[in-house]
């Protein structure tokens, strides 16, 4: 990840912005997610759309048992009733897409905005994630004094 935000750094020219979305790292959970994504990889073909179909029906039955003791079940089914979600695909190619995203890297908000600040970039907008998702932030290059 690191490489590739280098990379996209080595890019980017003085007052020129970078636009930036990094998985947040939600602690033992992303480390869970890793090693689920990276099962899912190392299984073959017709065995890992087994892993992530049944993975699936476990978190999803988990997640339903969660909502419903809090008397809000209709939090956890709603989306599963949605036939497509925001980004224009079917509950199980998003399934595969999701398991199939290897390498699955993440960091902090702020480890990101202090990272790039020290690389001369000015955090100028940010919408952090509040679980599982991307952190987005947008990043100003500072413009280098010409010595003339």
């Amino acid at each position: 990840m690191y490489l590739g935000i280098e990379n996209a750094i080595r890019r980017v020219n003085d007052g020129g912005k970078l636009f930036i979305a990094i998985y947040n790292d939600q602690g033992f959970k992303s480390r869970v997610w890793w090693l689920v994504k990276w099962l899912y990889n190392c299984l073959p073909k017709p065995l890992n759309t087994i892993y992530a179909f049944s993975l699936s029906v476990l978190t999803n039955a988990i997640n339903i048992l969660k909502y419903s003791l809090m008397l809000k079940p209709m939090v956890a089914i709603e989306p599963l009733l949605n036939s497509r979600r925001k980004r224009g695909m079917s509950v199980f190619h998003d399934l595969i897409d999701w398991m199939g995203g290897f390498p699955y890297e993440y960091a902090s908000y702020e480890v990101l905005s202090h990272y790039l600040q020290c690389r001369g970039f000015e955090l100028i907008q940010g919408l952090p994630a509040t679980s599982l998702g991307c952190h987005e932030q947008v990043f100003l290059r500072s413009e280098k004094e010409l010595n003339t």
